[in-house]
């Protein structure tokens, strides 16, 4: 398999993670087959209003997993700040806590840390 074709098989997107934002608004994440995050399937804004709303954005039929962030769970994943493997944080850029933040809410997911909707 060529480069060009690997590097397109892992920007597909093959599910979303719906997750709720402290603040009661809500975002989705795309993950590829492989369990990872294609650059252009990151968190986008502005976020939703209601449940709704983001799953008007997928077809019917499908059920997505709903994770609901502590405020501290945002503050972690979504500003510039990631912790170290000595429980300190460190100020990093935005992939590095972009990277950090989606492992974290996939490995949410696959503790069964969530319910899981459709429309």
């Amino acid at each position: 398999m060529n480069k060009r074709v690997k590097k397109k098989i892992r920007n597909r997107v093959e599910s979303w993670i719906i997750y709720k934002n402290p603040n009661g608004s809500y975002n989705s994440l795309g993950v590829n087959k492989f369990g990872e995050v294609p650059s252009h399937a990151r968190p986008l804004h502005p976020e939703y209003e209601t449940l709704g709303e983001v799953l008007n954005s997928f077809p019917k039929g499908f059920c997505f997993p709903l994770v609901e962030l502590t405020k501290e769970e945002e503050n972690m994943l979504f500003f510039d700040h990631h912790p170290t493997e000595y429980g300190g944080w460190h100020t990093g850029d935005r992939d590095t806590w972009g990277i950090w933040g989606q492992r974290y809410l996939l490995k949410k997911v696959s503790d069964g840390c969530c319910e899981y909707v459709s429309k």
